[in-house]
């Protein structure tokens, strides 16, 4: 059903239909309007105020790791957006689920190379699995839904939303129930490449399963057990597959290496 809502209100309620309980972030100029937004669900929506962008969005790529559903950070546009990317690269890395809201300067001040103007868009898509840009109020739920599907297909992973300051006030006739929020499916699994598999495995020397965040993420640990015991195989894992095999178990080999990875 549709209702008269600005920009801002369209977002917060399409996050409280994705499930989001926190928002992290910075209030600045560019983003306020949205704050606003936020503060009318206050009782469901937690906005956390952080000392820095970076921080915000390191907290939102811990929820994702934890929650598998997108952790969501609020930043100011230019410098403040840019304090965030850190955080993005390593959400990127290793596959975790994060949405990145920004603030822009007004429409009509786009290409004045104003004191907050930077072109989020192309400075975050090489730390970001997809970019968006909002244009008016009527834009937010088809949006989010691509932001939605784009940060939860295949590997996960973070993604940018910007909207200009003055787009956050504009209201419009906006359907967010109706706004959907899906993720494509996993591609099916073929026999044959499993029989491939199982043969690499039977004719290799010396067999090692390295297990990484894939495992964790997917809930896949009793099958990851049941199929080292199955074939007697030791498992390895990286910093982010850490616990998808019990460290007491036989079979479990330790953390491998010093860095960090999925």
């Amino acid at each position: 059903m549709s209702q008269q809502l600005s920009a801002g209100q369209a977002l917060a309620r399409a996050l409280l239909k994705m499930g989001t309980s926190r928002v992290y972030g910075i209030i600045g100029t560019s983003n306020v309007a949205f704050v606003d937004a936020l503060y009318e669900v206050r009782d469901r929506i937690h906005y956390v105020s952080c000392r820095h962008e970076q921080v915000a969005a390191s907290m939102a790529d811990a929820e994702g790791r934890l929650t598998g559903r997108p952790g969501v950070a609020l930043v100011h546009s230019g410098p403040g957006a840019l304090n965030a990317m850190i955080s993005a690269g390593n959400a990127y890395k290793d596959c975790s689920p994060m949405i990145i809201i920004t603030g822009a300067v007004k429409r009509r001040l786009a290409g004045s190379d104003g004191m907050l103007e930077v072109d989020h868009r192309r400075l975050f898509a090489p730390l970001c699995k997809a970019t968006f840009r909002v244009e008016s109020a009527s834009e937010v739920p088809g949006v989010f839904s691509a932001a939605y599907r784009a940060a939860m297909s295949g590997a996960r992973g973070p993604v940018l939303i910007e909207v200009p300051e003055d787009v956050w006030a504009e209201k419009v006739e906006i359907d967010i129930e109706g706004m959907e929020l899906a993720c494509d499916a996993p591609p099916p699994v073929k026999h044959a490449d499993v029989t491939d598999a199982l043969a690499m495995i039977e004719s290799a020397r010396l067999p090692l399963v390295l297990a990484g965040a894939g495992v964790a993420y997917s809930h896949s640990r009793g099958d990851l057990v049941k199929f080292a015991e199955a074939l007697s195989l030791p498992v390895i894992t990286t910093g982010n597959g850490r616990g998808t095999m019990p460290e007491t178990h036989p079979l479990c080999l330790g953390r491998v290496c010093l860095g960090h990875g999925a």
